[in-house]
């Protein structure tokens, strides 16, 4: 029919659930879909595996993008259980670079940040949808006491 499908449904349950649901998904002919983050790497891990698994099982010449969200732009008070006093942003990032860990595709995230996640050299003025993918900055390299 000439267009895309984007699942939007964060899967976030245990691991054989999601597993279960991704096969279904990638099953269905989705384009991209998302898991929640917060269900941690090894949740990440087994969607990445159950999507690739799914792919070869029904002879699917493409991948479907996998992608994590991390923290949604509604929550913003910092008492929520997902951000456990720390700044939307701080975590944000955390489960962006934890997903990347995992292996997944990138992450959904809010125009502002997808914006805020360019450097600026690379920053236009075309509009980007709501929730679009956004590349997943590295890790920090953590540094020692000693040094």
């Amino acid at each position: 029919m000439g267009f895309r499908v984007f699942l939007d449904l964060k899967f976030l349950d245990i691991p054989n659930t999601v597993r279960r649901a991704v096969r279904s998904a990638v099953k269905s002919g989705a384009d991209m879909l998302n898991i929640h983050a917060a269900g941690g790497q090894d949740m990440a891990r087994i969607a990445v595996a159950a999507r690739d698994e799914a792919v070869k099982e029904h002879g699917l010449g493409v991948k479907p993008l996998l992608l994590a969200v991390t923290v949604l732009t509604s929550m913003q008070d910092t008492n929520n259980p997902i951000l456990q006093g720390r700044a939307a942003a701080e975590v944000a990032l955390e489960l962006a670079q934890a997903s990347h860990s995992a292996g997944l595709d990138g992450v959904v995230c809010s125009g502002r940040r997808r914006r805020a996640s360019k450097p600026p050299a690379a920053r236009t003025s075309s509009a980007s949808p709501p929730a679009s993918a956004c590349p997943i900055p590295p890790p920090r390299p953590t540094t020692s006491a000693a040094s």
